[in-house]
């Protein structure tokens, strides 16, 4: 039986146990299919170096096209490993078949996709103009496949998508998803939740049960979006109910009000949120102790009821002690991005 820890910076956090603001802030970028371009990723390039510079870790949530594209070039799959290495999460983004731009993947059968697929979006209480997609490429498990390449050793935790059944199209092994609105900077604040989808059987297999942990987000698509989540922060008799507030763009948003200007809303809110509890998603549910399918943190699960931690909250030296004939118990250290540090 292996007993996980998830250390941050080495240090295990105490659950704060009151809050003015939330304690945690997490920043989402949709790397969109139909995007996956050289200029949008030297956007995205502008984006994470700026973020490095506010100390606010981001979350990356790659779509098929741009993993393919940073997996094929050798300088950009190094840049991600130095992103990695400054806490920005790499991160899964699927577009399916409800949505109209689909990114060509899914475990959908071919009479779902031709029943389900959309021809024209829906934009500001009317449908406009004809959707960009493609044909179908493939099922899902080659994405799953490049996305662990990507991860790398920190692990792929974080998934979001946007699709009516998110269990056909979910990666299983998957612990945390993101999800969010559109209506109203409220809808940014959460507290971390667990959801189980499915099973749903098709002709194509049945998917699910899954359950994986939640956290929400607000999208911001301009300077007007930032200042009413600004906002509502700043409103702790709203705000203080929450533990997260979380916020979602996308690369060609950014792109499309001056990368480089700094009143453009992206800057805007890395100033504003810089050092008020920012962390990456898996940071965060970590912290937090959201986690369906294992146990992290220092809570031992219930077969291991009779083991004791302690000191706990600790820093920097943790101990185990377990009654005569309890299990053997291995223990594994692992750090913010997932990594084995220490095992014994």
């Amino acid at each position: 039986m292996v007993k996980r820890l998830f250390l941050a910076c080495w240090t295990l956090m105490a659950v704060m146990a009151t809050h003015a603001q939330p304690p945690h802030s997490f920043f989402v970028i949709h790397c969109d299919p139909g995007y996956a371009t050289p200029i949008h990723w030297n956007v995205l390039r502008r984006m994470v170096d700026s973020a490095t510079a506010y100390n606010v870790p981001l979350t990356l949530e790659f779509s098929p096209q741009w993993v393919d594209m940073i997996l094929a070039d050798s300088a950009k799959l190094a840049r991600v490993r130095s992103w990695q290495q400054n806490r920005h999460e790499v991160a899964g983004h699927h577009h399916g078949i409800y949505h109209c731009m689909w990114d060509s993947l899914t475990n959908y059968p071919g009479d779902s996709i031709a029943a389900n697929q959309p021809v024209k979006r829906y934009i500001n209480g009317q449908w406009v103009s004809n959707c960009d997609s493609g044909s179908l490429k493939s099922a899902m498990q080659p994405f799953y496949d490049a996305l662990d390449s990507l991860a790398g050793d920190s692990l792929l935790l974080t998934w979001g998508a946007s699709d009516e059944h998110p269990e056909v199209d979910l990666y299983p092994n998957l612990m945390y998803r993101t999800t969010g609105g559109r209506d109203t900077p409220t809808q940014g604040f959460s507290n971390p939740y667990v959801e189980t989808y499915g099973p749903t059987a098709l002709s194509t297999g049945t998917f699910g049960p899954y359950t994986v942990c939640l956290i929400d987000y607000y999208f911001l698509y301009d300077a007007a979006d930032a200042a009413a989540m600004q906002a509502v922060y700043n409103d702790t008799a709203f705000s203080s109910q929450y533990k997260v507030a979380g916020v979602v763009t996308h690369v060609f948003n950014v792109k499309n009000q001056n990368v480089n200007s700094p009143s453009n809303f992206f800057y805007q809110w890395l100033r504003f949120i810089s050092g008020k509890g920012c962390k990456n998603v898996r940071e965060i549910m970590r912290a937090e102790g959201c986690n369906p399918t294992v146990t992290t943190g220092i809570h031992p699960p219930a077969s291991l009821d009779a083991v004791e931690l302690f000191p706990n909250p600790a820093h920097e030296t943790v101990s185990f002690q377990a009654p005569v004939g309890a299990l053997p118990i291995a223990v594994e250290v692992v750090d913010v991005m997932g990594r084995v540090r220490q095992s014994f």
